[in-house]
């Protein structure tokens, strides 16, 4: 094949090109997947009715009244990430383990206009965005060559296929199917806030609150792409009709990273009857981020006589920057007191199809229609129970939780069911100890590259993490 290479002048003329954005880069920012706290954790989105420490900032501002005390907390937590891929009804499991702060936080009481109003200030750990997983299958429709030839640019500097004289001038290539996919991907970092907010008594059974929220974070993405002819089916060069490759392989490999920072705020009212009965609702503002992205694509092939062309490699990193906005979320809790127990429960409304791209280059707003078309309104809703036995200096928990599918065209598993268990043990009158434990269940749609058939360009992730979590918590 080495007698087709011709010497361009601008083979070092490495061109710059863009990294394609999906539906699930908002979504990634839509729900939190860590522990807000470990105390509120061992209740899910149950904890609505309750509200009563520091994550009250994060559920309903007004609960910050029932703490009535200063208070500190303090959180540690440890996930256990497995992740089931599947492709082309192949399927593959892979694990990631993290640690990581889960709170710090401290509200005093502070008297103001013949008033008590409790201040807080937190810092949660929002999402965790660790995920390491691999798919791979034979796959007899398409290719990401023939992918990225036709959907790629048109400009032959930046035309990846065509710079690795996989496709011709006018982008076609013979390599449309029939290639073994091996892909690997490691995802990394997380989303963080620092929420400062107030409660104050209006009456004595009713409360209403308020917090500001500031979000910062970082994801990085790395991905290998390798095609493989196993069958050898592309066996002869066609240097003129472009029939025919004497392809053997193909290698991309993306690297990405998204730094973010955000605001939001929320409002939240609580009433209490006869000291049995707590009622809540919470109004939480869209989160308005700013995306900083940073990427780069380098690509290698390989064929049959052993010739490797100049790889494609970008000199500097590319960037993008746009603004995704998130949805109103609307909530409520109601928690009721019998005898040594408390049940509790919460749900929340929000409607992705609401989430925007903007100040976004072209190929990027074109996803707002997408997202109309493909995402639904989500409901997370939940139950919760504490059980204080007499004497003991114990609490003993446990919760559910649901999150309906975000996807108009749902995929097995994608509603989230979440089971949580948690206790306080009570060091002092008043210092406790709070172990949680948790397990998530649910699947995401990934996209994998675009062709004229929808069903071979995606594949599935099913998340089963366990988490571990540990607070303490000082009330003086």
């Amino acid at each position: 094949m080495k007698k087709f290479a011709f010497v361009f002048s601008f083979v070092l003329l490495i061109p710059i090109v863009s990294f394609s954005q999906f539906i699930e880069d908002a979504l990634r920012y839509t729900i939190p997947n860590s522990m807000i706290t470990p105390r509120s954790a061992s209740f899910g989105v149950a904890f609505y009715g309750l509200s009563d420490d520091i994550s009250g900032l994060i559920y309903n501002p007004a609960g910050l009244s029932f703490i009535g005390k200063s208070e500190f907390s303090l959180g540690l937590g440890f996930t256990r990430n497995r992740v089931e891929s599947e492709y082309l009804f192949n399927k593959m499991e892979r694990d990631a383990n993290s640690s990581y702060v889960t709170h710090l936080g401290i509200s005093v009481p502070v008297k103001e206009f013949e008033k008590t109003i409790i201040v807080g200030l937190a810092y949660f750990h929002e999402n965790n965005f660790l995920n390491y997983f691999d798919y791979s299958a034979f796959n007899p429709k398409s290719s990401l060559v023939y992918s990225l030839a036709k959907y790629g640019s048109k400009d032959t500097l930046s035309n990846i296929p065509y710079f690795l004289w996989l496709a011709n001038n006018k982008f076609e290539t013979p390599i449309k199917d029939s290639v073994k996919q091996v892909v690997t991907v490691d995802e990394d970092g997380g989303l963080h806030n620092i929420t400062g907010g107030f409660s104050v008594l209006l009456t004595k059974n009713v409360s209403i609150g308020a917090s500001l929220t500031g979000k910062f974070g970082k994801f990085t993405y790395y991905r290998e792409f390798n095609e493989y002819d196993i069958y050898n089916k592309y066996n002869f060069f066609d240097s003129v009709g472009y029939t025919n490759l004497d392809f053997n392989k193909f290698t991309l490999k993306e690297n990405l990273t998204q730094k973010v920072s955000g605001i939001s705020g929320s409002i939240g009212i609580f009433g209490t009857f006869a000291n049995f009965l707590r009622f809540g609702a919470t109004v939480k503002f869209p989160t308005y981020y700013q995306v900083e992205e940073e990427f780069r694509k380098d690509a290698y092939a390989r064929f049959d006589d052993g010739w490797e062309p100049n790889p494609y490699e970008m000199k500097d990193n590319s960037y993008n920057s746009y603004k995704i906005t998130t949805p109103f979320v609307f909530a409520g809790g109601v928690s009721l007191k019998i005898l040594d127990f408390i049940f509790t429960g919460g749900v929340e409304y929000f409607d992705v199809t609401q989430l925007r791209f903007s100040d976004a280059p072209p190929e990027i707003d074109r996803l707002n229609s997408r997202i109309v078309r493909e995402l639904v309104g989500q409901v997370q809703w939940g139950l919760g129970v504490q059980y204080s036995p007499p004497i003991l200096p114990f609490e003993f928990r446990a919760g559910f939780s649901s999150i309906t599918s975000p996807y108009a065209k749902d995929i097995p598993n994608a509603t989230t069911y979440i089971y949580s268990l948690g206790m306080a043990i009570y060091l002092a009158p008043n210092v406790r100890l709070e172990p949680t434990f948790q397990y998530l269940t649910n699947s995401v749609l990934r996209t994998n590259y675009q062709t004229d058939d929808t069903d071979s360009q995606n594949y599935t992730l099913k998340f089963s993490p366990y988490k571990i979590a540990l607070q303490i918590t000082y009330r003086y």
